[in-house]
């Protein structure tokens, strides 16, 4: 899996850190740029903490095209127009391992400081 970092800087538009994957990762990458939405990568961690500690089998989590669900043993992140639109070669389910989805967030976290 590739990841680019960089930054989106439109006339007209606010200034932000970006983070990119590869094509079969797009689901991925609409949830974690959430400078523009109502969760925040700090949302996503302690979601991820509450299946570490036990204290919850499952977490869902998502911005207004992607949705996470996140378990003991993996995250399982689904398009939100699934169903809805046919596009899963546009738009595939993505299942990564709890702790390789963790990772990913926390560098994630750590460049957008920089």
């Amino acid at each position: 899996m590739n990841i680019e970092y960089g930054i989106f800087d439109a006339k007209g538009f606010t200034k932000h850190p970006t983070i990119g994957f590869d094509k079969e990762y797009i689901a991925l990458e609409d949830l974690l740029n959430v400078d523009h939405l109502s969760i925040t990568l700090d949302d996503i961690l302690r979601d991820i903490k509450l299946v570490e500690d036990k204290h919850s089998l499952i977490q869902k989590i998502g911005s207004e095209r992607s949705l996470a669900e996140i378990t003991e043993n993996q995250v399982t992140i689904y398009d939100l127009f699934e169903d809805m639109v046919d596009e899963e070669d546009v738009y595939p389910l993505v299942i990564l391992s709890l702790e390789q989805f963790k990772t990913i967030v926390l560098n994630w976290k750590q460049k957008e400081k920089s």
